[in-house]
């Protein structure tokens, strides 16, 4: 089958999140499934990536020219909803998965019914008002949650069920021989915990920290970069496609978020390595730590913070024991990547079968 995926969103390599790599290893799965996967998305103007796509637009005359950087077509324009029909008339797709994360994403939802086609919704983030208006009213769609958190808060907001198949982390993108030596934050976004985390390393001088950005640098930063700076014991790292640079280096990792986390890949990419985390107890992070950290309230004081970090720090003993129930938890048959393929294909397929079923269904594509 061929399967276009969607999204309002850049795309890697031009943005580097957790969504964006979920989506990768689920585009990279069904290929070797035998699938052929194609992606939808907008394009950041600025860079050799911007340039490249212009001087394809110029020559083969389309709005959405695919490079395979990613190592399958990755369809880039300004607006994905305007190259919709372009793609899924290039891939001679059968299925549409639009990526359910802000901005907007139940617009595209709506264009891609319009093709025709059977269309999943996968839902990336529980922040449902920034979806778009009318994401409750979108019928003929199948969702698909990123965890049991979010299928419940869908339940309970929407009334509609979804399936349930957790973020694919691949041990080969992330794992590490041995953990490091310094204190890990991954996107230091004040949303993600980044004024708690600058707060902890100012309070403890003598541990080194590293922020990892992951979105792409912003205003929001600024003040905190300087901080970090003028700490001393904070190294301040920019975007990475590679994170396996960032976990070589941690012996813990911090997820201080404060905000409901739909799930948190962070931690289970962490878990592989062994890596404990000391995490917000809220939304799906407090699943996708399990029993391989320590959870505090997200509005604990700053001195709860610490003593967790320093329960880790100081203590080799807890350290070793929380490390090896974040390995054992890291390899549990819902975080196995294989069994998330397979799930998730078989709900494409389900849905394309059940689709070809409905009376008097003709493709009538989008202009």
């Amino acid at each position: 089958m061929n399967v276009l995926f969607v999204t309002t969103r850049n795309y890697l390599p031009q943005c580097v999140g957790g969504s964006e790599w979920s989506t990768h290893f689920l585009c990279r799965g069904l290929e070797s499934a035998g699938d052929k996967v194609g992606l939808l998305c907008h394009l950041q103007n600025s860079g050799w990536l911007a340039l490249e796509n212009r001087l394809k637009r110029k020559l083969t005359g389309k709005k959405f020219p695919a490079d395979r950087r990613m190592g399958y077509r990755v369809f880039r324009g300004w607006g994905s909803a305007n190259g919709l029909s372009e793609a899924v008339r290039d891939l001679a797709a059968d299925a549409i998965v639009v990526i359910g994360a802000a901005p907007n994403p139940a617009q595209l939802a709506r264009a891609a019914l319009k093709t025709g086609l059977p269309v999943l919704y996968q839902l990336r983030d529980v922040e449902f008002d920034k979806h778009g208006d009318g994401l409750g009213n979108l019928s003929g769609i199948r969702f698909i949650s990123n965890s049991a958190f979010t299928a419940n808060k869908f339940q309970r907001e929407f009334g509609k069920a979804s399936d349930i198949i957790l973020p694919p982390v691949l041990a080969s993108h992330c794992k590490v021989e041995r953990p490091g030596s310094k204190v890990l934050l991954i996107n230091p976004a004040p949303p993600k915990g980044g004024e708690i985390a600058m707060a902890m390393a100012e309070q403890r001088p003598h541990i080194p920290f590293i922020f990892q950005e992951s979105w792409a640098s912003n205003s929001q930063l600024n003040e905190l970069k300087r901080r970090a700076k003028e700490a001393g014991n904070v190294e301040w790292r920019t975007q990475v496609m590679d994170i396996r640079t960032a976990y070589a280096d941690a012996r813990i990792l911090l997820a201080p978020s404060q905000w409901e986390e739909a799930w948190g890949r962070v931690a289970t990419e962490a878990h592989i390595s062994g890596i404990p985390v000391i995490a917000s107890d809220c939304g799906g992070l407090s699943q996708s730590v399990g029993p391989g950290g320590l959870l505090l309230r997200p509005d604990a004081p700053l001195e709860d913070w610490l003593k967790a970090l320093d329960r880790l720090w100081d203590d080799k003993i807890e350290w070793q024991r929380l490390s090896t129930c974040a390995l054992e938890y890291s390899v549990r048959k819902e975080t196995d990547p294989e069994h998330q393929i397979a799930s998730f294909r078989k709900i494409i397929l389900d849905t394309i079968r059940q689709h070809a079923q409905r009376p008097n269904m003709t493709q009538v594509c989008d202009s």
